[in-house]
């Protein structure tokens, strides 16, 4: 077998392991149709998750046996190669029941694209024996890791290593120091560990998300295969991995950010649903206390509130649909057609903050229209009120950045920041 070394788009000779999918017959509106039935189950799980700080072992058995992990998963090592409309769907509804497990499958789901990014003596390990795979994977560079035979060594300190109470795998981003202390990296790297490799700090004392657990991850001189390791630069300015040199499915040949902007924005989609479903639960049953003394849904307020809430929800799902519709157009291009440039990924970051703003509204006016009670802990309102405010303090969520670096480029100017 020959391993695959560099992404100069080449087809390596590729040894003949591979694993089964669980359910070889499995189609996506099944699966689909899982998410949707096993969305209110995870809604009753929510308060004591959250009181957890973390998604509970059943929760994440019943998302493995539902096969949710795998549908972003190359079939060759066990998933399902699914497209990235019905991975949407599955974490939009996921989120639905519960924002925190929603944010922990839209990771743990679209992280096995990035594991077929590797070379494929790194896939077989990671992936192999069985195919189940769960990692979290932090996109922080702050990590040192220096080449060593064979490898390299990493320390570091990662935050928000969001699921990692029900991870097997983890990935970190770490910087390989340049010529001189002045000088910038010489390079970045994504390089993926075992859970015996690290060990976890809970420090994940937060206001909303709470049960994604994101805790912090500490190694210290670990060695990590060349095999487990990419350069996360690369991947994501020339598009480049050694895994799109062997002949895979034309989705695992797209740029990588984009498919991080679809993990968001069916988190965003998510959301925004779950506010409108909590706002009809209160307005159906609560009763003005002042005349006319009627069920709050006959106000014209409140039916005004659902409108205006509803026309953000369907903004979100256009938003997100295009992102979709964008990605898969990318597919049709990894073989011969014009080149990805890094504008329409900034474009795709445009359009995700703006659908994150919107589902954010959505929130709002739901919250605001349903009045003081919805504020009470306990209440779903008050959770995905907490949840929606601190998703939109994501890196990639800080639409200031995103419109400033877009504008620099589409003005033939350098961006401030390269994400």
């Amino acid at each position: 077998m020959n391993q695959v070394e560099s992404g100069n788009g080449s087809h390596s000779a590729i040894s003949s392991f591979s694993i089964d999918p669980p359910e070889p017959d499995l189609t996506q509106a099944e699966v689909i149709r899982r998410a949707r039935e096993l969305m209110p189950w995870i809604r009753e799980q929510s308060s004591a998750m959250e009181a957890d700080r973390r998604i509970s072992d059943e929760v994440n058995q019943r998302i493995m046996d539902a096969g949710f992990y795998r549908i972003l998963q190359p079939r060759r090592f066990g998933g399902y190669e699914f497209d990235l409309s019905t991975f949407a769907e599955v974490i939009s509804e996921i989120t639905r029941g519960d924002g925190s497990t929603g944010w922990v499958a839209s990771f743990n789901v679209a992280h096995n694209w990035w594991i077929a990014q590797l070379p494929e003596q790194g896939q077989i390990e990671i992936f192999g024996p069985d195919g189940d795979v769960r990692a979290p994977i932090q996109i922080g560079a702050v990590g040192i890791a220096t080449p060593v035979d064979g490898g390299w060594m990493i320390s570091g300190k990662w935050d928000y290593t969001s699921g990692c109470d029900v991870s097997n795998w983890l990935g970190v981003i770490a910087m390989v120091k340049g010529p001189n202390p002045d000088a910038p990296p010489a390079d970045i790297l994504m390089l993926m560990l075992p859970n015996a490799d690290y060990t976890v700090f809970d420090n994940w004392h937060v206001m909303g998300m709470r049960a994604s657990g994101s805790k912090q991850a500490i190694c210290e001189n670990v060695f990590v295969p060349s095999q487990r390791v990419l350069s996360f630069a690369a991947l994501i300015h020339d598009f480049k991995s050694p895994g799109q040199a062997i002949d895979v499915h034309p989705m695992f040949r797209t740029p990588l950010l984009p498919i991080v902007y679809i993990e968001l924005a069916a988190v965003a989609h998510g959301l925004a649903q779950a506010a409108i479903d909590a706002f009809v639960d209160v307005v159906s049953t609560k009763k003005l206390r002042l005349p006319p003394f009627v069920a709050l849904k006959e106000t014209r307020r409140a039916q005004a509130c659902l409108g205006r809430a509803t026309a953000k929800l369907e903004s979100v799902r256009a938003g997100m649909n295009e992102l979709i519709r964008r990605q898969e157009a990318r597919e049709m291009r990894v073989v011969s057609g014009p080149p990805f440039t890094d504008l329409e990924q900034r474009r795709d970051l445009l359009l995700l903050d703006e659908i994150t703003q919107l589902s954010n509204d959505c929130v709002q006016i739901c919250f605001k229209g349903a009045g003081t009670a919805a504020a009470r802990a306990g209440n779903p309102l008050e959770r995905i009120f907490r949840d929606s405010a601190m998703m939109g303090t994501h890196y990639f969520l800080d639409a200031e950045r995103t419109t400033e670096n877009f504008g620099a480029l589409s003005f033939g100017l350098p961006p401030y920041s390269d994400l």
